[in-house]
């Protein structure tokens, strides 16, 4: 496993963190009570096992078991990502496999998740 996560990785939730519950009072901010937290002992038991399990899993980050490549992104492409040049390096730099060396396989990264149902 991996401690970076970049396009086409599978995250595991370590934690989930819920933001998703808001009041809303015309006229006032919106405030947000966070819920959540670590994950039931089993789930954290799985986790800790799957570094040890990655011969036991196979090939399940080939393409030929997964049906389909990695997506590809053109990171050099001139609108493919927008703001100034430095935050542009910056963008590059985090979905680029070579940058951490990794493979172009998929890998599994346990890590703190958040979820809300605030889409605006």
């Amino acid at each position: 496993m991996s401690m970076f996560s970049t396009l086409g990785d599978v995250v595991v939730a370590s934690e989930l963190h819920d933001f998703s519950v808001r009041a809303a009072v015309f006229g006032r901010d919106t405030t947000y009570r966070a819920g959540g937290g670590p994950m039931a002992q089993e789930v954290d038991d799985f986790i800790d096992l799957l570094a040890g399990r990655e011969q036991d899993l196979g090939n399940w980050n080939e393409v030929s078991v997964i049906g389909q490549p990695s997506p590809q992104v053109d990171v050099n492409g001139p609108d493919t990502i927008y703001g100034d040049e430095t935050w542009r390096d910056k963008v590059r730099k985090a979905i680029s496999r070579p940058q951490f060396g990794l493979e172009n396989l998929p890998t599994v990264l346990p890590t703190v998740a958040g979820s809300t149902d605030d889409y605006q």
